[in-house]
């Protein structure tokens, strides 16, 4: 047995339960206890929308199907754009359910 051959499963799997990822790293709000650790991120930080989308792709010929994309980011809806990060989930895994997490302050 090779010590890879834990990973088998993993490497060969066509299904993923979930999929978490980032829309903003930063917040509008400062709160104490943040798991996100939002706090320490001084200016607002978006990830690259071509990158996210090329990163979708790939992952798409490796994964099938994931049942549920959270978009997270400490506040998801500060991204300004917020609805071709949703239009590119639902093109690349058009039957995943999305989950955006939101404080709900923009709301």
């Amino acid at each position: 047995m090779t010590p890879m051959n834990f990973l088998e499963p993993y490497l060969s799997a066509k299904f993923l339960p979930q999929l978490e990822f980032h829309a903003a790293d930063h917040c509008n709000l400062n709160c104490r206890g943040c798991s996100h650790f939002s706090g320490l991120v001084t200016k607002p930080t978006f990830p690259s929308l071509t990158k996210f989308e090329k990163y979708l792709i790939r992952l798409h010929e490796l994964i099938y199907d994931i049942d549920r994309l959270y978009i997270l980011g400490v506040e998801a809806l500060l991204n300004s754009e917020i609805n071709e990060y949703v239009e590119i989930c639902r093109k690349i895994y058009p039957h995943s359910k999305l989950i955006w997490l939101t404080n709900g302050i923009l709301i």
